[in-house]
């Protein structure tokens, strides 16, 4: 999975302007030039401007490189990551890319040098100036979501939202991506920010055995824009939904946008539980359900008893405020099948199709009997069907948001899971399942693992 600026070359749509900027092709209305952009005198761009000697590719090596210097450095306090993300000749031109890759090994490094990384990145990007390019925001939501949603995993991972004493510049941040959203009339990938702050919180309210305040909930998240775009998407999941019900053998409801909105609009953490348990909403940490419903029973006192999806079954005190024993938490529902990214795997960044890939996807459908194959994605169903329009014949297309309560049997993907809220047992890259197309289209034993 990439974001919107990935896809292809359409010289009639906005997607050319991608493939234009990875070639060092900005865009100054005033002087006549095309495509790209300029925004407020910060600028981001894919196009990877950092030379890397020869061969290398790993994104450890970068952040050797760049831990090198601050390890040597004599004066600290005087370094900035932006050196490293931006060339000495344009030092306002961010290298997004270059950003991910370093966030995405800081999310592993638990020292002192992750956690400069994550705090100089939040720094860059709260000083970019919001502007209502649709692009850019996807640019931007894409790069900071990933200081906040490794609160999802399991064990978690670093997360922006660790450290108390940097809540306030952390909630700028916030408010940035809020007006980004607003600006463009678009979400991008900020409901991965928001589904970072739950899960953040629920890690801070099993902590600290209380649900009495938010650990984090900036104002920004209940503006009256960012409302209103919550309420679309929600409504957008809830037509996906009735046309395409997804089936939970357990139980539960995966309706992350919904999930969202609520979050964003309640003032207290027992609004939002209350809601979440009474609706059998999965939630970001699944494996904290039992104990939060633990704390919000005894947060009730007697009033729990009115409300029966806060009592364990008759006979069974679990979950009771006196317990010691947890509720069971809600299972991630483990789905059968191929599930087959489109833009940047199927479709590649040019814009054309993966014709390999494509070939694996059809052999999967023609199949004697049919193998269960899906396309996913996170975007517009109308730039779905516009990029897959060359295909007579397609598989579904499952939105990534319902699926993350899920573990996928196998996911090809050119992004890793894990950054993108979602759960695969086996996950490959677009040329190890070209490669392994035969097996995975004939061979019964790659199906059914356990």
């Amino acid at each position: 999975m990439i974001p919107v600026l990935f896809r292809g070359v359409n010289p009639t749509s906005r997607n050319c302007t991608f493939a234009l900027r990875r070639r060092g092709v900005r865009r100054y209305p005033s002087k006549g030039h095309t495509f790209g952009y300029r925004r407020m005198g910060i600028h981001i761009s894919l196009h990877s401007r950092i030379q890397q000697p020869e061969g290398e590719k790993s994104s450890h090596r970068s952040y050797d490189r760049v831990h090198e210097n601050w390890a040597t450095s004599e004066d600290r306090g005087s370094l900035t990551l932006r050196e490293f993300v931006s060339s000495p000749d344009q030092p306002l031109h961010i290298n997004c890319e270059h950003l991910v890759e370093l966030l995405g090994d800081a999310q592993h490094d638990a020292t002192d040098f992750g956690r400069w990384v994550f705090d100089q990145a939040s720094t860059i990007l709260a000083n970019i100036q919001p502007d209502a390019s649709y692009i850019d925001n996807n640019d931007f939501s894409h790069t900071a979501k990933y200081l906040f949603c490794a609160a999802c995993f399991k064990p978690p991972l670093r997360s922006v939202l660790d450290h108390s004493d940097s809540l306030a510049k952390t909630s700028e941040l916030v408010d940035r991506a809020v007006s980004f959203c607003e600006m463009s009339q678009s979400l991008g990938t900020t409901p991965l920010i928001i589904r970072g702050i739950i899960a953040s919180n629920m890690r801070a309210w099993v902590e600290r055995q209380e649900i009495d305040s938010f650990h984090f909930h900036p104002d920004s998240l209940n503006s009256q824009g960012f409302s209103k775009l919550l309420v679309h998407a929600r409504e957008q999941e809830s037509d996906r939904a009735l046309a395409q019900p997804v089936p939970s053998a357990s139980g539960m409801m995966s309706s992350p946008q919904a999930l969202n909105e609520k979050f964003c609009a309640v003032t207290t953490p027992r609004q939002f539980l209350m809601w979440a348990f009474a609706h059998n909403v999965a939630l970001p940490v699944p494996e904290l359900a039992d104990q939060l419903k633990k704390l919000l029973a005894a947060h009730l006192g007697d009033e729990a008893a009115h409300y029966p999806f806060l009592l364990a079954p008759k006979g069974d005190d679990r979950g009771s405020p006196n317990s010691t024993q947890p509720f069971e938490g809600p299972s991630i529902e483990f789905r059968r099948g191929v599930y087959v990214d489109v833009f940047g795997t199927l479709i590649n960044h040019d814009g054309s199709p993966n014709h390999r890939l494509v070939q694996v996807v059809k052999d999967l459908m023609t199949h004697v009997p049919p193998r269960p194959v899906f396309l996913v994605s996170d975007s517009q169903d109308e730039e779905i069907d516009r990029a897959l329009s060359f295909l007579d014949e397609r598989p579904p297309v499952i939105h990534k948001d319902s699926l993350y309560a899920s573990e996928l049997e196998y996911l090809i993907d050119n992004s890793e899971p894990d950054p993108q809220g979602l759960h695969a047992r086996h996950h490959l890259l677009p040329d190890q399942a070209v490669a392994q197309g035969k097996r995975l289209v004939a061979d019964d034993a790659m199906y059914f693992s356990t």
